[in-house]
């Protein structure tokens, strides 16, 4: 986990889990194939008997077994595809929340500079009885700094 801003954030590459998302669907595809092949397998011209009605009902009930595999690694596939995804799209929100905190965590210091500025200028440089022509600096400082 990396911190930015006080914020806890996964690190890591999607592209990691979108490329083992990819890898389960081509197994998925190329099982699923297979079930296939074996369920033709099953057709052997020229064979006959009890021996061959035995050897069709073990190839049929293989295929079903490897249907149900790849229907699993595809499901596999899109849950990690779909981690991929949340993972981005985690990391993209955590970003964005990071820069307005720092944003904000610059205005604030900003924000008191200016305020210890004018007090300072204030307390140096003015007479604290004397009024001021037009709006207070000091007031206008502290303003700022309560917004931000």
């Amino acid at each position: 986990m990396g911190v930015r801003a006080g914020l806890e954030y996964p690190e890591g590459d999607p592209g990691g889990l979108t490329a083992a998302a990819s890898r389960l669907a081509g197994l998925a595809g190329q099982v699923a194939g297979e079930a296939g092949a074996i369920a033709r397998a099953a057709q052997v011209s020229g064979w006959e008997g009890n021996r061959y009605a035995l050897f069709r009902a073990a190839v049929q009930g293989i295929a079903p077994s490897l249907e149900g595999g790849a229907s699993a690694l595809q499901r596999a596939a899109r849950r990690v595809d779909d981690l991929a995804d949340q993972l981005q799209r985690t990391q993209r929100q955590i970003r964005e929340w990071a820069e307005e905190i720092e944003a904000a965590e610059k205005s604030v210091q900003e924000a008191e500079s200016a305020l210890s500025a004018e007090r300072f200028k204030r307390e140096t440089f003015g007479d604290p009885l004397a009024p001021f022509p037009g709006p207070d600096p000091v007031q206008e400082a502290q303003a700022r700094h309560d917004r931000a």
